[in-house]
C-alpha cells in the first residue's frame, strides 16, 4: 500500500510540474512598480526564454523586478542601456533588480545566451 501511495503521490507531483511548465502562453505584465513593493514583478529565466517576455510599464517609474533562474543553465537578466545586470546566475539562483522604466522600448536579454536566442521586451509611454 505503501509503494502506491508513493507512486500516486510521484504521478501528481509529476503532473503539476509539467502543467507549470507547459503552454506557450506567455502573458504580458502590466503595471508599474508600485503595486506593493519590492520584487512585485517576476521575470523568470528558463531554458532559453524568459516568462514573460514582455512587460508594459509606466515611463519614469521605479520598479524592481525579481529574476529567478528555474531554468538548468546559467542565465543573467541585463539591460545594457540602463546598466542593470545581475550577473549570470546558476540554476535555482536568482536576484532582484530595480531601475527607472525609460520611455519607449527597452530589451532585456541573457548575456549567456545571447539578445538573439534569448531576450524581452519592456514598453513604456
Amino acid at each position: 500500500m505503501r509503494t502506491s501511495t508513493r507512486l500516486g503521490a510521484l504521478i501528481a507531483a509529476s503532473v503539476l510540474l509539467l502543467a507549470a511548465c507547459g503552454g506557450d502562453d506567455d502573458p504580458t505584465v502590466e503595471g508599474g512598480g508600485d503595486a506593493g513593493g519590492a520584487g512585485d514583478i517576476q521575470v523568470a529565466m528558463v531554458d532559453n526564454s524568459f516568462a514573460p517576455s514582455t512587460l508594459e510599464l509606466t515611463a519614469g517609474e521605479e520598479v524592481t523586478i525579481s529574476t529567478p533562474n528555474n531554468g538548468q543553465n546559467p542565465h543573467s537578466f541585463t539591460i545594457d542601456d540602463l546598466g542593470v545586470d545581475t550577473g549570470v546566475l546558476e540554476a535555482g539562483e536568482g536576484s532582484e533588480v530595480t531601475f527607472t522604466v525609460p520611455e519607449g522600448e527597452t530589451q532585456y536579454y541573457c548575456t549567456v545566451h545571447g539578445a538573439e536566442v534569448m531576450s524581452g521586451t519592456i514598453t513604456a509611454g
